[in-house]
């Protein structure tokens, strides 16, 4: 069981996340209703941890704390969609848990988890339990309780993991939406199947939530597609609209003002990064007049 990460290895457990991630691609897809029913969040997860991946390959970075900053720039990026966007902030937690750290120790990788939590609940303007929010929170707070008396980082991602799949089990009965529908959260889901690679690549185990049967992959789509042809006939749903995602530079954004425009004009809006770089995705019926409102701002 690993004690700690150095930068190498930190790499080789990205790339071992990466190539788990992809066969779940479209199992995960198939279980997006929510925010909005898409069907893209595995694939928006897969591009924003190939760029982040991508990062950390070519980074030169000495020390883990520096690789995961870079990491995490890249995941910023690559960002695509609710999803991934989160995820980004997952990395930037895990980043800001690791300042000046050479390996990364399960205590800071629950740090990370701590911070990504607080960022990333920052980030999505209207936050909603069930989601992969929640099960963000219960990894960092199972992956803090097992650092308290054991500091391995194979041991925090052990309980993260087991943390990660009790959750994603109960979101049914935190979102009605994913009752109805017959699901577990997708983002929640793709949260589970990462930090499981991770946890396998810490033990030099095998993960523990298996590779998706292509047969049952296509029996959950139509099962969600009959749901979303219901959709309309469901009390409160609005039109989705367009999914717009863009990137924001400035010299000194203002951030709340900002936010509070972009709410205007769009839902599930997600926007993260600070005053120099911001990356926003939101969906809105007038894509044209979000973007004309941004370049207002940088």
């Amino acid at each position: 069981m690993d004690a700690a990460w150095s930068a190498p290895l930190l790499v080789g457990a990205l790339e071992a996340a990466l190539e788990r991630f992809r066969p779940h691609v479209p199992s995960i897809n198939a279980l997006n209703v929510f925010p909005v029913p898409d069907g893209d969040t595995g694939t928006n997860m897969l591009l924003t941890l190939e760029a982040a991946v991508r990062a950390a390959q070519g980074s030169r970075a000495q020390t883990a704390g520096e690789l995961l900053r870079e990491a995490a720039r890249g995941a910023l990026m690559g960002a695509r969609g609710n999803s991934g966007v989160i995820l980004y902030q997952v990395f930037a937690g895990l980043a800001e848990g690791a300042i000046g750290e050479w390996t990364i120790t399960g205590a800071a990788l629950a740090r990370g988890l701590t911070a990504g939590t607080r960022l990333a609940y920052q980030a999505v303007l209207n936050p909603v339990e069930g989601t992969m929010l929640t099960v963000l929170r219960e990894m960092g707070q199972a992956a803090t309780e097992a650092a308290q008396s054991d500091t391995r980082i194979a041991s925090a991602l052990l309980a993260a993991r087991q943390a990660a799949i009790q959750t994603v089990r109960r979101t049914p009965e935190l979102l009605e939406i994913l009752r109805q529908a017959g699901v577990v959260d997708a983002g929640g889901q793709g949260l589970a199947v990462i930090v499981d690679a991770l946890a396998a690549f810490a033990t030099g185990s095998e993960p523990v939530i298996e590779l998706p049967e292509m047969p049952l992959a296509a029996g959950r789509i139509a099962e969600s597609m009959a749901f979303l042809d219901r959709l309309d006939e469901l009390p409160g749903e609005e039109a989705f609209g367009y999914c717009t995602n863009f990137v924001l530079m400035g010299d000194d954004i203002p951030l709340d003002e900002f936010r509070q425009r972009i709410q205007q004009l769009g839902a599930s809006a997600v926007i993260v990064g600070d005053r120099r770089t911001l990356k926003v995705h939101v969906h809105t019926e007038r894509p044209g007049l979000v973007l004309e409102a941004a370049l207002t701002f940088g």
